[in-house]
């Protein structure tokens, strides 16, 4: 990146700082802040580096799929907006070419910022990192819950152990 795109790049983020202070807008979904991010990166392709997010960061199934073309083309050695080259690869995940062109039209109407790109990279990282979060605080603790119909408390708690052992 160069310096100037740097500077425009700062600017626009104090501009923004100061109009989110004084009229804070309301946080974008998450099809609509991926969508922003893949059409930033669609435009700008040089942000693909400087925004590098996860495949799972990418919730909804045809930006998943929009995402995973353009790594897949990135990794070939292309420019991750070579629209043939995503072209094909969405092909050969099974996206048709009507569809194709549908979601890069929505891709690129979600309205996408260059300014405000680091905001959608911290947003979707910020995401990421809750889900992660909260799949892993529902997670088991390798217990088995089994209902008791037989009067006694209607549930107990075994371990796999302890379960195998009375079932024997």
């Amino acid at each position: 990146m160069t310096k100037r795109t740097a500077q425009i790049r700062r600017l626009f983020a104090q501009l923004r700082e100061t109009l989110h202070a004084s009229n804070p807008a309301p946080e974008p979904s998450d099809a609509t802040l991926e969508a922003r991010w893949l059409g930033c990166v669609l435009v700008w392709p040089e942000l693909w580096s400087e925004g590098k997010l996860p495949l799972d960061a990418f919730q909804h199934p045809a930006h998943r799929l929009l995402f995973e073309a353009m790594m897949t083309v990135k990794q070939s050695g292309a420019e991750c907006n070579d629209v043939p080259k995503l072209k094909a690869q969405l092909s050969q995940r099974g996206v048709g070419q009507q569809q194709v062109g549908l979601l890069l039209q929505e891709v690129m109407a979600a309205g996408g910022d260059f300014p405000q790109f680091d905001y959608y990279v911290e947003l979707l990282r910020q995401r990421l990192a809750e889900r992660e979060q909260a799949e892993q605080q529902v997670g088991g603790s390798g217990e088995i819950v089994r209902l008791e119909v037989g009067g006694g408390s209607p549930f107990q708690e075994f371990t796999t152990e302890e379960l195998l052992a009375e079932q024997q």
